[in-house]
């Protein structure tokens, strides 16, 4: 399977892009009205290509690179976790390139709590539109600055308050 970023396809135009998402009544509920689990539409159901809006997060399992997909035209209920090898090259590049300027995973992640786990920070995150069984603990260095700068302000907040 092929993810592509429809703005990276050499040939897209609105034209060809009209009629891709399915019907607007099923966008983006989480599932259909039988309880089956919606996909997105395919650009090319046959060459097996599926449009995608976004990557948002990166997650390394072992030695496996795995990227939180948001798909196009559908809510955030229904993000997956896809490997590297079924991602265009370019929609991978152009997410390393955030992912670097940005210090780590930026929009895909919530920071719910910190802690000191061998003498560095770790991050317990909530995954964008995963279920809480899904959240983790993170090293600091695979989330954005800026994130971690948000989530400090909250506690330095909420500790105020007190």
């Amino acid at each position: 399977m092929e993810l592509v970023d429809p703005d990276l396809r050499p040939d897209s135009s609105a034209e060809e892009m009209e009629g891709v998402v399915t019907e607007s009544h099923s966008i983006g509920q989480g599932g259909t009205d039988d309880g089956r689990p919606l996909k997105p539409a395919a650009i090319d159901e046959e060459e097996d290509i599926w449009e995608v809006e976004a990557l948002l997060a990166r997650w390394k399992q072992g030695r496996r690179v795995l990227y939180l997909v948001k798909w196009k035209g559908f809510s955030d209920e229904v993000n997956s976790w896809e490997k590297r090898k079924d991602i265009s090259t370019e929609l991978v590049d152009k997410f390393d390139t955030a992912y670097s300027k940005y210090g780590g995973n930026h929009l895909g992640v919530e920071l719910l709590d910190k802690r000191i786990h061998q003498g560095r920070a770790e991050y317990f995150v909530r995954w964008k539109g995963r279920p809480g069984s899904e959240n983790s603990w993170e090293k600091e260095s695979t989330i954005s600055h800026e994130r971690i700068g948000e989530f400090e302000a909250r506690r330095r907040g909420n500790a105020s308050e007190l």
